[in-house]
């Protein structure tokens, strides 16, 4: 591990050589049609961009086609359920679980968090997942489970525990977590100073949550980018604003067209496509991580960044007119209605929209202005209705969505 974490520290230092990328996914694809039943279709001397662009479906449902069943036993399987509550199972060896924990410490260490310090790790936590006792006091790590999220639990298992910690502490959690948290923070005016750094992941994480949180922990929110299946892609560092840097040297990145494999260009917007250089177990070779952004090269850093992050492609909405609308533009322009404690935007059918509201005293006093600032969004024509509700409903995999497209 001792080695890729002083690798990782020297590819991320400056511009990521085109000659090592270029090797990595060539020993990579040699491999892959030697080895693994998907592939072994290909020549070994086909070049990347003429593979295939794979996704979460089509491994889940061809899981051996993409595995090589001679090594199967020696590797380690992971699970997520997925940004909307369905299963995917994929293994990794030995050389990539190192790798991920390298990744895992060198973009800790850059927003503050060092090996060994005392992190509280809140994300979905169940018998098939939860570290053992034994595993949270070798790695210091306190295990909160998101399945409740109200103030009294949040209470009783994140804030007293940030407060009964002496030392460093750090917090590693899903975006809408914070968003709890910050509600909590907000009303009994509590402030925090034991922090080191906060993390978020999974999600998107509000600009609103982002700016506010940080008055009340005394300490930067950085967001991060990553799945469960590949690890760290991405990750806001101090300096780099709401972009995301990307880790080049663990993964080799591709802007794709929507509706097509074609490449695009620095700052165009499209699918946001993986090719995991360190995965031997289950290569992810052009996996359609189900998101899209874009990519920017920045000359005085010598480094790539994920900007225009949009979340997933099936959050996607489209106006009355069939243009698309990305969750950004929804979620930005809701910092305009600040008395909404929560909400979930969604599309039900071509120009029928509804808003789900958790508001103190509701009605809400500007649901009229609400309902017209969004028409003007997507559409004279369009319909949009407010339903109020005490929670926004709350995934099996523990995360809430604020866009929702119930049309495709």
């Amino acid at each position: 591990m001792a080695k890729n974490l002083e690798q990782i520290v020297s590819l991320m230092k400056k511009d990521v050589k085109n000659d090592f990328h270029q090797e990595k996914v060539r020993r990579l694809i040699e491999y892959a049609v030697k080895n693994i039943p998907f592939y072994k279709k290909f020549n070994n001397k086909v070049e990347l961009k003429d593979l295939p662009v794979v996704d979460k479906t089509l491994m889940r449902r061809n899981a051996n086609q993409f595995i090589n069943s001679a090594s199967k036993n020696t590797l380690k399987k992971v699970s997520t359920s997925g940004s909307t509550g369905t299963p995917f199972s994929s293994f990794q060896n030995r050389g990539k679980l190192h790798r991920n924990t390298a990744d895992t410490i060198y973009f800790g260490s850059l927003v503050g968090y060092k090996l060994g310090e005392k992190l509280l790790y809140i994300k979905l936590w169940n018998k098939a997942n939860i570290k053992s006792k034994w595993t949270q006091f070798k790695q210091n790590i306190k295990c909160v489970d998101v399945t409740k999220q109200n103030s009294e639990y949040i209470k009783k298992t994140t804030v007293q525990s940030i407060e009964k910690e002496k030392g460093k502490l750090h917090l590693l959690a899903y975006a809408s977590y914070y968003d709890q948290l910050l509600e909590y923070l907000s009303e009994s005016g509590q402030e925090i100073t034991n922090v080191q750094s906060v993390i978020a992941m999974s999600e998107r994480l509000s600009l609103n949550t982002k700016k506010h949180l940080k008055n009340y922990l005394n300490v930067p929110v950085y967001s991060r980018y990553s799945n469960v299946e590949n690890g760290i892609i991405a990750q806001q560092v101090p300096g780099s604003g709401n972009r995301f840097l990307v880790n080049t040297a663990s993964y080799y990145v591709e802007i794709l067209h929507l509706k097509n494999t074609d490449a695009l260009g620095l700052g165009e917007v499209g699918r946001i496509v993986v090719t995991d250089i360190y995965n031997y177990g289950m290569p992810f070779i052009r996996y359609d991580t189900g998101d899209i952004g874009s990519i920017e090269y920045d000359m005085d850093t010598g480094s790539y960044y994920l900007t225009e992050l949009h979340g997933r492609k099936m959050d996607l909405v489209y106006d009355t007119m069939g243009n698309s609308v990305s969750a950004l533009t929804i979620n930005n322009n809701m910092l305009l209605f600040p008395e909404v404690i929560q909400y979930q935007f969604i599309q039900k059918s071509e120009k029928s929209y509804k808003f789900l509201l958790n508001i103190k005293n509701p009605p809400y006093k500007r649901e009229a202005e609400l309902k017209i600032f969004y028409q003007k969004i997507f559409g004279i024509d369009s319909s949009v209705s407010v339903e109020y509700v005490n929670e926004i409903p709350v995934l099996s995999s523990g995360k809430r969505k604020q866009v929702i497209n119930k049309t495709l």
